[in-house]
Protein backbone atom coordinates (compact mmCIF):
# COMPACT_ATOMS: atom_id res chain seq x y z
CA UNK A 1 0.00 0.00 0.00
CA UNK A 2 1.38 3.38 -1.01
CA UNK A 3 2.85 5.73 1.59
CA UNK A 4 1.49 9.28 1.46
CA UNK A 5 3.13 10.76 4.56
CA UNK A 6 6.09 10.24 6.87
CA UNK A 7 6.14 11.13 10.58
CA UNK A 8 9.60 11.62 12.05
CA UNK A 9 10.89 11.46 15.57
CA UNK A 10 13.36 14.31 16.22
CA UNK A 11 16.18 13.42 18.60
CA UNK A 12 18.17 10.36 17.64
CA UNK A 13 16.46 10.36 14.25
CA UNK A 14 16.53 13.70 12.42
CA UNK A 15 18.91 15.31 14.89
CA UNK A 16 21.42 14.22 17.48
CA UNK A 17 23.71 15.75 20.08
CA UNK A 18 27.06 14.43 21.20
CA UNK A 19 27.61 13.57 24.85
CA UNK A 20 30.62 15.88 24.79
CA UNK A 21 28.44 18.82 23.73
CA UNK A 22 25.99 18.15 26.56
CA UNK A 23 28.89 17.89 29.03
CA UNK A 24 30.29 21.25 27.91
CA UNK A 25 26.86 22.87 28.26
CA UNK A 26 26.58 21.53 31.82
CA UNK A 27 30.01 22.96 32.61
CA UNK A 28 28.94 26.36 31.30
CA UNK A 29 25.84 26.27 33.50
CA UNK A 30 27.97 25.19 36.48
CA UNK A 31 30.31 28.15 35.96
CA UNK A 32 27.33 30.52 35.75
CA UNK A 33 25.92 29.17 39.01
CA UNK A 34 29.26 29.54 40.77
CA UNK A 35 29.26 33.22 39.81
CA UNK A 36 26.02 33.42 41.81
CA UNK A 37 27.38 31.47 44.80
CA UNK A 38 25.64 28.21 43.87
CA UNK A 39 27.87 25.14 43.91
CA UNK A 40 26.69 22.49 41.45
CA UNK A 41 28.95 20.15 39.53
CA UNK A 42 28.24 19.46 35.83
CA UNK A 43 27.18 15.84 36.44
CA UNK A 44 24.55 16.88 38.98
CA UNK A 45 23.25 19.51 36.60
CA UNK A 46 23.05 17.01 33.74
CA UNK A 47 21.23 14.35 35.74
CA UNK A 48 18.81 16.78 37.39
CA UNK A 49 18.05 18.39 34.05
CA UNK A 50 17.36 14.99 32.50
CA UNK A 51 14.89 13.99 35.20
CA UNK A 52 13.04 17.31 35.02
CA UNK A 53 13.02 17.02 31.22
CA UNK A 54 10.43 14.25 31.54
CA UNK A 55 7.98 16.71 33.09
CA UNK A 56 8.89 19.40 30.55
CA UNK A 57 8.18 16.93 27.74
CA UNK A 58 4.76 16.23 29.23
CA UNK A 59 3.87 19.92 29.20
CA UNK A 60 4.07 20.30 32.98
CA UNK A 61 6.13 23.51 32.71
CA UNK A 62 4.81 26.55 30.89
CA UNK A 63 8.17 27.57 29.47
CA UNK A 64 11.91 26.97 29.57
CA UNK A 65 12.35 29.48 32.41
CA UNK A 66 9.99 27.51 34.65
CA UNK A 67 11.82 24.30 33.71
CA UNK A 68 15.22 25.72 34.67
CA UNK A 69 13.73 27.12 37.86
CA UNK A 70 12.66 23.62 38.85
CA UNK A 71 16.10 22.21 38.03
CA UNK A 72 17.91 24.79 40.15
CA UNK A 73 15.38 24.43 42.97
CA UNK A 74 16.09 20.70 43.04
CA UNK A 75 19.81 21.39 43.29
CA UNK A 76 19.70 24.18 45.86
CA UNK A 77 16.52 23.52 47.82
CA UNK A 78 15.51 27.13 47.24
CA UNK A 79 12.12 28.00 45.83
CA UNK A 80 12.47 31.28 43.96
CA UNK A 81 15.10 33.21 42.01
CA UNK A 82 15.04 36.76 40.70
CA UNK A 83 14.27 37.56 37.07
CA UNK A 84 17.79 38.69 36.19
CA UNK A 85 19.27 35.43 37.44
CA UNK A 86 16.75 33.33 35.52
CA UNK A 87 17.26 35.33 32.34
CA UNK A 88 21.00 34.79 32.56
CA UNK A 89 20.56 31.08 33.29
CA UNK A 90 18.33 30.58 30.25
CA UNK A 91 20.78 32.49 28.06
CA UNK A 92 23.72 30.26 28.98
CA UNK A 93 21.71 27.06 29.26
CA UNK A 94 19.14 27.01 26.50
CA UNK A 95 19.38 29.62 23.76
CA UNK A 96 22.17 27.91 21.81
CA UNK A 97 21.56 24.52 20.22
CA UNK A 98 23.91 21.55 20.62
CA UNK A 99 22.02 19.54 18.02
CA UNK A 100 23.43 18.38 14.70
CA UNK A 101 21.75 16.97 11.62
CA UNK A 102 21.83 13.21 11.25
CA UNK A 103 23.46 11.92 8.05
CA UNK A 104 21.53 12.54 4.81
CA UNK A 105 18.66 14.44 6.46
CA UNK A 106 18.49 17.30 3.95
CA UNK A 107 18.84 15.04 0.92
CA UNK A 108 16.11 12.73 2.21
CA UNK A 109 13.69 15.52 3.11
CA UNK A 110 14.26 17.24 -0.24
CA UNK A 111 13.45 14.12 -2.22
CA UNK A 112 10.45 13.25 -0.09
CA UNK A 113 8.99 16.71 -0.68
CA UNK A 114 9.74 16.49 -4.40
CA UNK A 115 7.80 13.23 -4.62
CA UNK A 116 4.77 14.77 -2.91
CA UNK A 117 5.13 13.05 0.45
CA UNK A 118 3.67 14.99 3.38
CA UNK A 119 6.00 15.32 6.35
CA UNK A 120 5.32 15.67 10.04
CA UNK A 121 6.92 15.46 13.48
CA UNK A 122 5.95 13.25 16.41
CA UNK A 123 8.32 13.81 19.31
CA UNK A 124 8.49 13.37 23.07
CA UNK A 125 10.25 16.67 23.58
CA UNK A 126 9.62 20.15 24.93
CA UNK A 127 8.28 22.38 22.18
CA UNK A 128 10.90 25.04 23.01
CA UNK A 129 13.83 22.74 22.26
CA UNK A 130 12.20 21.03 19.29
CA UNK A 131 11.40 24.25 17.47
CA UNK A 132 14.70 25.86 18.45
CA UNK A 133 16.72 23.02 16.99
CA UNK A 134 14.63 22.46 13.85
CA UNK A 135 14.85 26.19 13.13
CA UNK A 136 18.56 26.47 13.93
CA UNK A 137 19.41 23.62 11.58
CA UNK A 138 17.20 24.88 8.78
CA UNK A 139 14.67 22.05 8.48
CA UNK A 140 11.58 23.36 10.27
CA UNK A 141 9.86 24.46 7.06
CA UNK A 142 9.93 20.96 5.60
CA UNK A 143 7.18 19.84 7.96
CA UNK A 144 3.43 20.28 7.71
CA UNK A 145 2.49 19.04 11.19
CA UNK A 146 4.18 19.19 14.58
CA UNK A 147 3.10 16.58 17.11
CA UNK A 148 5.19 17.65 20.10
CA UNK A 149 4.36 16.06 23.44
CA UNK A 150 4.67 19.18 25.57
CA UNK A 151 2.28 21.09 23.31
CA UNK A 152 -0.37 18.36 23.09
CA UNK A 153 0.10 16.83 26.53
CA UNK A 154 0.39 13.33 25.03
CA UNK A 155 3.47 11.13 25.25
CA UNK A 156 4.54 8.43 22.79
CA UNK A 157 3.74 5.56 22.48
CA UNK A 158 0.17 6.74 23.18
CA UNK A 159 -1.49 6.35 19.77
CA UNK A 160 -3.39 9.61 20.25
CA UNK A 161 -0.32 11.74 19.46
CA UNK A 162 0.17 9.85 16.19
CA UNK A 163 -3.49 10.07 15.25
CA UNK A 164 -3.60 13.81 15.93
CA UNK A 165 -0.56 14.27 13.70
CA UNK A 166 -2.26 12.20 10.99
CA UNK A 167 -5.34 14.40 11.25
CA UNK A 168 -3.18 17.52 10.96
CA UNK A 169 -1.67 16.12 7.76
CA UNK A 170 -5.03 15.03 6.39
CA UNK A 171 -3.77 11.49 5.75
CA UNK A 172 -5.33 8.23 6.97
CA UNK A 173 -3.10 6.28 9.40
CA UNK A 174 -2.59 3.24 7.16
CA UNK A 175 -0.89 5.46 4.57
CA UNK A 176 1.68 6.85 7.02
CA UNK A 177 5.20 5.64 7.79
CA UNK A 178 6.65 6.47 11.22
CA UNK A 179 10.44 6.78 11.38
CA UNK A 180 12.23 6.75 14.73
CA UNK A 181 14.99 5.21 16.80
CA UNK A 182 12.96 3.89 19.75
CA UNK A 183 11.30 0.45 19.47
CA UNK A 184 8.69 1.39 22.08
CA UNK A 185 7.92 5.05 21.53
CA UNK A 186 8.11 4.93 17.75
CA UNK A 187 7.47 1.34 16.64
CA UNK A 188 4.84 0.41 19.22
CA UNK A 189 3.20 3.81 18.93
CA UNK A 190 2.99 3.48 15.15
CA UNK A 191 1.53 -0.03 15.33
CA UNK A 192 -1.10 0.95 17.91
CA UNK A 193 -2.08 3.81 15.60
CA UNK A 194 -2.46 1.62 12.52
CA UNK A 195 0.65 3.06 10.88
CA UNK A 196 3.75 1.42 9.47
CA UNK A 197 7.13 1.90 11.09
CA UNK A 198 10.82 2.08 10.23
CA UNK A 199 13.29 1.67 13.10
CA UNK A 200 16.51 3.64 12.62
CA UNK A 201 19.61 1.96 14.04
CA UNK A 202 22.04 4.68 15.06
CA UNK A 203 25.77 4.22 14.65
CA UNK A 204 26.99 7.71 15.61
CA UNK A 205 29.84 7.46 18.11
CA UNK A 206 29.32 9.43 21.30
CA UNK A 207 25.69 10.30 20.61
CA UNK A 208 23.79 11.51 23.66
CA UNK A 209 20.68 9.46 24.38
CA UNK A 210 17.42 10.62 25.93
CA UNK A 211 15.97 7.12 26.27
CA UNK A 212 14.63 5.49 29.43
CA UNK A 213 18.10 4.64 30.68
CA UNK A 214 18.97 8.34 30.87
CA UNK A 215 15.78 9.03 32.79
CA UNK A 216 16.35 6.19 35.23
CA UNK A 217 13.38 4.12 34.06
CA UNK A 218 13.51 0.42 33.29
CA UNK A 219 13.45 -0.76 29.70
CA UNK A 220 10.04 -1.92 28.54
CA UNK A 221 9.48 -5.21 26.77
CA UNK A 222 9.04 -4.67 23.06
CA UNK A 223 5.88 -6.33 21.77
CA UNK A 224 5.90 -5.01 18.20
CA UNK A 225 8.31 -5.56 15.34
CA UNK A 226 9.03 -2.71 12.91
CA UNK A 227 7.97 -3.09 9.30
CA UNK A 228 11.43 -1.93 8.28
CA UNK A 229 14.84 -1.61 9.91
CA UNK A 230 17.12 1.04 8.43
CA UNK A 231 20.68 2.22 9.01
CA UNK A 232 20.33 5.54 7.18
CA UNK A 233 17.45 7.92 6.60
CA UNK A 234 17.95 7.79 2.84
CA UNK A 235 16.63 4.22 2.93
CA UNK A 236 13.15 5.70 3.45
CA UNK A 237 13.19 6.63 -0.23
CA UNK A 238 13.77 3.00 -1.21
CA UNK A 239 10.88 1.91 1.02
CA UNK A 240 8.51 4.39 -0.59
CA UNK A 241 9.55 3.43 -4.12
CA UNK A 242 9.06 -0.24 -3.25
CA UNK A 243 5.58 0.39 -1.85
CA UNK A 244 4.61 2.41 -4.91
CA UNK A 245 5.83 -0.25 -7.33
CA UNK A 246 3.72 -2.87 -5.56
CA UNK A 247 0.61 -0.74 -6.07
CA UNK A 248 1.10 -0.54 -9.82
Amino acid sequence: MEIEAVLFDIYGTLLFALEESIRIRSEIISDFLKEHDIDADPETISLTSAHRMIEFSRGEFDDVCEYFGAVISDITGRGEFDDAFMKGLVEVGALESEAELSPNVIETLDELKETGIKLGIVSNSPCFYAMRDLEALGIRDYFDAFGVSSRWGIIKPDPEIFLKAASSLGVTPNLILVVGNDPVDDVEGAKLSGMRSALLLNSIDGMWSTNRTVFGESEEEVDFEPDYIIDDLCEILTIIRSERSQDI
